[in-house]
């Protein structure tokens, strides 16, 4: 009699990676800049992945998921953005490909790997263990550079001329 409860949870992650591709298309990163939304997104994600697992209640955990999936698909796209903008267009469509081919092969395989390993733990281990490399990735983003054609339409040439340097070598 609780089987909806299973369908309901992915449904509302749903929901929050459409909200996410909304509010992103609708030039958030333009805004304020790619960084600060792949940071800002991976950061929320690092932080309210883990403590979705101390949700008491299917509501708070329905919340969570949703909140989840909205930053999950707004970091995706700066971050896919943001890649593109730094490697140039002599290998944007590769740099792209692997992004997406390795990340999501990486993300299956561990999800595959820790469902397995944990398979008598209770929900809320899998989530934490499920939720961990998040965290890690959030850490991670702060060395990434501003996309120099952020900086270049918001006329901060230095440092985009910085960043390019860096980045060409």
């Amino acid at each position: 009699d609780r089987v909806w409860m299973r369908s309901l949870v992915p449904n509302i992650y749903f929901v929050g990676l459409a909200t996410g591709s909304a509010i992103a298309s609708a030039g958030l990163a333009d805004r304020v800049g790619r960084r600060a939304v792949v940071v800002g997104a991976s950061a929320v994600v690092g932080v309210v992945f883990p403590l979705s697992a101390l949700a008491p209640s299917l509501t708070v955990y329905l919340a969570a998921k949703f909140i989840i999936g909205t930053f999950v698909m707004m970091g995706l796209i700066a971050g896919y953005t943001l890649v593109c903008e730094l490697v140039g267009t002599a290998l944007r469509t590769r740099a792209s490909s692997e992004l997406g081919c390795y990340f999501q092969a990486v993300h299956s395989v561990l999800l595959a790997l820790a469902a397995y390993a944990l398979r008598a733990a209770s929900w809320r281990t899998q989530v934490v263990a499920v939720a961990w490399p998040y965290t890690v990735f959030a850490i991670a983003t702060l060395i990434l550079p501003e996309s120099p054609f952020y900086l270049l339409a918001k006329a901060r040439y230095a440092d985009a001329e910085s960043v390019l340097s860096r980045v060409i070598g």
